[in-house]
């Protein structure tokens, strides 16, 4: 279960899948690559809340609650939508290749660990993520989690996601130079038009349910 985790939550961090990680590549690019380090690990306590609580089963009682789950769902919808229309309107500067004036920016630019928790706590469609992690590491894989191994997935996730964000940035600050102008802002809007069509299947899943 520690092994999953650590892979699950690394893969969940580098994959562009959800508002944080999205915005970790736009601040990157945009030439603040602390502040985007630090907005993504603010993200780790939210998802090892919820990872903690999709382990310990809090999603099989939220069944008995359908206005509880469909407004999650609702709001994860409306977070998707918003980071991706504002990737779509957002101007992509041209990211600065030297680190020393990245570094120099003003700090009104820097985005930190708080606005990172806040993103990834609006975002409670984790809980289902990991809830169905788990399901399909216990069904399908066969393991037996014990109480212990329920106890530190959540910090093996952290982990993952953790050393994710890392390497992500360190690669994004490595090929800043050939990402430069038109090629970042192509490269933000297509992961804003990606936000927006996950969005759009996540409307379809809770109008089928």
């Amino acid at each position: 279960m520690v092994a999953v985790g650590s892979l699950l939550g690394f893969l969940s961090a580098v994959l562009p899948l959800g508002p944080v990680t999205v915005l970790v590549v736009h601040r990157t690019l945009a030439g603040d690559p602390a502040g985007a380090l630090r907005f993504g690990l603010g993200r780790v306590p939210a998802e090892m809340i919820y990872c903690a609580l999709a382990t310990f089963g809090t999603v099989a009682l939220l069944e008995h609650f359908p206005v509880v789950r469909t407004g999650i769902e609702v709001l994860a919808i409306v977070m998707f939508l918003a980071v991706g229309a504002w990737l779509l309107v957002a101007r992509a500067g041209p990211a600065p290749v030297n680190d020393d004036a990245a570094e120099s920016a003003p700090r009104r630019n820097k985005w930190g660990f708080t606005a990172g928790f806040i993103v990834g706590a609006l975002n409670p469609q984790y809980l289902f993520s990991w809830s169905a992690i788990v399901a399909i590491a216990v069904s399908v894989a066969g393991l037996r989690p014990s109480m212990l191994d329920r106890v530190i997935f959540p910090f093996s996730a952290a982990f993952g996601v953790t050393l994710g964000y890392v390497l992500l940035v360190r690669f994004l600050q490595r090929r800043r130079g050939q990402m430069e102008g038109p090629a970042a802002r192509r490269v933000l809007r297509s992961l804003g038009v990606l936000l927006i069509a996950l969005a759009a299947w996540h409307v379809v899943q809770v109008v089928s349910q």
